[in-house]
Parts: structure tokens; sequence; C-alpha cells
């Protein structure tokens, strides 16, 4: 594992967010090996500020044959919504235009249809020895992170750091981090 992992920025200053996302295109396949996980969220409904399926879209194209051994994902959430249980969950992502109709690749819960698709992973952690994430997250070669920038109310920074800890872990891992 690399623990120099690099992290692409592009400003969108006199720039779209697809012309900004597109500029950083170049610098991201020679990290990408075999199988790609795309981490995104799918939006809650009636949410207009997730990134959109547009811009997914975009980024995949532009991936070229590396997006052709990727597939979209994300993990249930615990609490109510559309987002917590597997087929509700992909019914909202289709409808934000996450499907493989649009974006040329699979969409997939990462935990699995019940939230038993897991992966205990070892950690050096203070509150945790080992982690469940997500199976398919975890079983992929390489992760790109497509999230957008917040400020969240309990941690600061929170929309890209909370879209890979939250998002990626099962939801017996977001229970860990609540308690």
């Amino acid at each position: 594992m690399d623990k120099k992992a690099k992290v692409h920025f592009s400003g969108v200053k006199n720039a779209t967010a697809e012309e900004a996302l597109l500029k950083l295109i170049p610098s991201i396949p020679e990290v990408l090996k075999g199988t790609v996980a795309v981490k995104v969220h799918f939006g809650e409904r009636g949410n207009k500020t997730h990134l959109s399926s547009d811009l997914l879209a975009a980024l995949l194209k532009a991936l070229g044959e590396k997006a052709r051994m990727s597939f979209v994902t994300d993990t249930n959430v615990l609490y109510r919504s559309e987002r917590s249980r597997t087929v509700s969950h992909l019914n909202l992502a289709y409808d934000h235009g996450f499907c493989q109709e649009k974006l040329k690749v699979p969409v997939l819960i990462a935990d699995g249809y019940d939230g038993g698709d897991v992966v205990r992973v070892k950690t050096k952690g203070v509150h945790f020895k080992n982690f469940p994430v997500g199976g398919a997250i975890f079983r992929a070669d390489s992760l790109l992170v497509f999230s957008h920038f917040k400020g969240h109310l309990l941690a600061g920074v929170g929309g890209a750091i909370k879209n890979l800890s939250m998002g990626g872990a099962s939801r017996a891992g977001k229970q860990m981090m609540h308690a």
C-alpha cells in the first residue's frame, strides 16, 4: 500500500465544474489499476447538492478504457431514507441518473442486498482494531472517490471525508462510528 497517496485538486475559477474535472483526468488513469470502485453519493430525494450523474458520466467517458473495469457504488445508510435499503437505494440512484444505461458501467450497493457483504479490515486506530467496510469496495483493486466539498456540523470539512468514511462503511461500521 502506498503511504504517500496523492490528492488531486482542480479549481473551478473561470471554469464549469465539468471543465475543472476534465483537467484532472490526465493525472488519474496512471494510479487506477484493475477493477475500479467509483465511490459516489447518489443524493437524497429532492436534494440538489450532490454531484450530478452528468458530471460523473463525463468523468467515466474521459477515463475511456479504464472505465470499462469500473463500477459506481455507495453503501446503505442507517437513518430512515430511500437509501437505507438496497432496492429503494438503487431506484433512487436511477431516478437521479446514476444507472448503467447512462454511465456505461454497473451501479451497485457495496455492502450487498441486505448489508451482509462486509469485510472487516484490520486497523491501527485508537477506537477500532478492525472495521467493517462494504465488501465490493474492499475487493476493488482501485478506489476513485467522487465527492463534493462541504462544511459539516460535526466534522468541519465533511463532504469528501464523510463520503469515504461513512459512505464506505457497512451499516455495522456506521453504527460503530456513531457510538
